[in-house]
């Protein structure tokens, strides 16, 4: 495919991405030895076990080696000449979900403070190798960093500063998809870069082995094959998410968010996962159809 021509990115960043492959101590893995050869039932065994990892499993929340990854990438775009907004996730720090018994509105708000704490990483990271950064949040905290105004974030954008935004979209109930898909449509971006913990957008669970990766796909395709997965089944992305992004047309590009190559290869006009457009020029480039 041909060099891409987008002029702004937002650029989408799972929370996982920021923290490390974590740790049992010793102490540990010797308690869970003695669990395993006990007498207990396997229920019994499977209560201490858990009991045990959620005391001594440690996994540091953001590490800097992470954070240095991640903005490589963005400085690629940055450099590439190419206007960049980003907006992180935060299942490194909380969540809401796993917490069924909490209120869901208030387990919401912390996840938005965690973006904001994944945001500030990043916007460090970024700040400390010399970067003009603005960071800014749709969850206000006073002191800290600046309230959301779309005409100072858009005067940023258009300036080729790097755009950080944090709290998510503000509001509970909405996913960090959706935040990623209203940004670009509030600020006229181009292009969506989505990297996520699978290398594109598969017709099923990959883990199952009979998915299909697809390497392109149309706007009305994504939807599609979200819905047929089930409107409780988030499938690739939040369904609200992909609706919008059927909605405003804009291109996505899918891709291994762990691949440090990922970024080069969209940039030169390759496609390391899957790309969603309307763009006729690109879907007639594809190989695989939805059936």
């Amino acid at each position: 495919m041909a060099k891409i021509e987008h002029s702004g990115f937002v650029m989408k960043i799972s929370g996982e991405a920021l923290s490390s492959d974590g740790e049992l101590s010793s102490e540990g893995l010797s308690k869970i030895a003695k669990i395993l050869s006990s007498n207990l039932t396997q229920e019994e065994k499977s209560v201490q076990v858990n009991a045990i990892l959620l005391k001594y499993y440690k996994r540091p929340c953001i590490t800097k080696d992470k954070v240095n990854l991640i903005c490589d990438d963005i400085i690629k775009i940055h450099e590439a000449g190419k206007s960049i907004a980003v907006v992180s996730g935060a299942g490194n720090i909380w969540r809401g979900r796993q917490f069924g018994d909490f209120d869901k509105v208030n387990a919401d708000y912390i996840g938005m403070q965690a973006i904001n704490i994944n945001s500030h990483a990043i916007y460090l990271g970024l700040k400390d190798r010399g970067y003009e950064v603005y960071f800014t949040t749709k969850l206000f905290v006073d002191g800290i960093v600046e309230r959301f105004v779309i005409n100072n974030v858009r005067n940023a954008f258009n300036s080729n500063v790097i755009v950080i935004v944090g709290g998510g979209t503000g509001s509970p109930g909405c996913s960090t998809d959706l935040a990623t898909t209203q940004l670009a449509f509030e600020l006229e971006a181009d292009g969506i870069l989505f990297g996520k913990s699978i290398d594109g957008i598969y017709s099923g669970d990959p883990r199952t082995g009979d998915a299909i990766k697809y390497d392109i796909l149309t706007h009305e395709e994504l939807v599609a094959s979200q819905l047929s997965q089930g409107i409780q089944t988030q499938a690739f992305m939040d369904h609200r998410a992909a609706l919008m992004l059927g909605e405003t047309k804009i291109n996505l590009y899918a891709y291994l968010g762990s691949d440090p190559t990922a970024i080069d290869e969209i940039l030169r006009g390759n496609n390391p996962g899957t790309i969603v457009t309307s763009d006729p020029e690109l879907l007639a480039k594809r190989k695989i159809f939805i059936k």
